[in-house]
């Protein structure tokens, strides 16, 4: 992926016509979302997490999350296009599932589904997820100036990241935002998705503006992603917020993996490592911290260009931590 191609060239937003007749998926936008992002035997949970009443999308179905397995590509193809425009976004994994996970939805949707898929589930790392999401109330599509100003953020940290070494990414459109899919080959454990949230957590703190974000929250091995190829569908499909198709922009890129050291020399080593059981956060979560010495808390909030406050700990304290040394 150099400068300039698709996943730095500038988007020219399509005019809103919600009156006419919408597209409900694109095939061809499945099919090639699949090829790319689930190689052969690779099981895929199909995931709906909006309970629709017949109102907007047609005849009352079973409400509650919806959720099937799919290993078969073509199978997992007509599923997503039968459910693209009859609910309001539809998701998939974005990582390999235990096969065995078959047994409860084989090749096809259960609606008010008891289990999905748990983090202990995922076989393997196979993407990072970077998903660059414009600020807005929720419920609601984004503007077109609103997904223009993702777009932009996208390329700056495309370029950040490049200009560090790490491989081409696959570059997507989510329908209202951006994605960015790094490619990874990684195994499912503690120690990696503790380096994924922290690379989160710098990027989102080193990049995000007061009109897009960066999300924190999709480090979890069993995030689900919008299936690209199909219908972005929140609230009323409007001129101004129109409702849109998810699709691959560019790939070129998500051909090499991003290696482990590579994603822990990302965040400066001052920065406290992350644990895969603790809560996500930008701020300052006093307890994880505990350890770290006041010499590197200091490095840590001067880092961030945060300003440092003293803080006595509650009379009930009894384990001193450092970071009320840090003055």
């Amino acid at each position: 992926m150099t400068a300039s191609n698709a996943a730095t060239e500038t988007e020219t937003p399509s005019p809103a016509t919600p009156t006419t007749i919408q597209p409900q998926y694109d095939t061809a936008a499945i099919l090639e979302a699949i090829t790319l992002l689930f190689p052969a035997g690779t099981v895929t949970e199909i995931r709906l997490m909006t309970k629709d009443d017949g109102t907007r999308f047609g005849p009352l179905r079973d409400d509650g999350v919806g959720s099937g397995y799919y290993r078969d590509p073509g199978k997992l193809a007509v599923a997503l296009q039968e459910l693209s425009g009859k609910h309001t976004a539809v998701f998939y994994t974005l990582n390999p599932c235990d096969e065995s996970l078959l047994a409860r939805a084989d090749h096809v949707m259960k609606f008010n589904a008891f289990e999905t898929t748990r983090g202990t589930e995922i076989v393997k790392r196979n993407h990072l997820l970077l998903d660059f999401d414009p600020k807005r109330k929720s419920g609601i599509s984004s503007t077109n100036v609103e997904k223009a100003a993702a777009l932009e953020l996208m390329k700056v940290v495309y370029e950040y990241l490049k200009s560090l070494g790490w491989p081409d990414p696959i570059s997507a459109d989510s329908g209202n935002g951006f994605h960015l899919l790094y490619m990874l080959d990684l195994p499912n454990t503690p120690e990696v998705t503790a380096a994924i949230k922290n690379v989160l957590n710098f990027l989102a703190t080193k990049f995000d503006t007061p009109k897009v974000e960066i999300d924190i929250k999709v480090y979890d091995p069993n995030r689900i992603c919008a299936a690209y190829g199909t219908l972005k569908c929140k609230g009323e499909n409007t001129p101004e917020r129109p409702w849109r198709m998810s699709k691959l922009r560019s790939t070129t890129g998500g051909k090499v993996p991003v290696t482990l050291e590579q994603l822990q020399a990302l965040v400066p080593t001052a920065t406290p490592p992350a644990s895969a059981s603790t809560p996500t956060s930008k701020g300052l979560v006093i307890g994880q911290y505990a350890k770290h010495t006041p010499e590197g808390m200091k490095a840590f909030l001067a880092f961030y260009d945060l300003t440092r406050q003293h803080q006595q700990p509650k009379r009930d304290e009894v384990k001193k931590c450092s970071v009320y040394e840090v003055t």
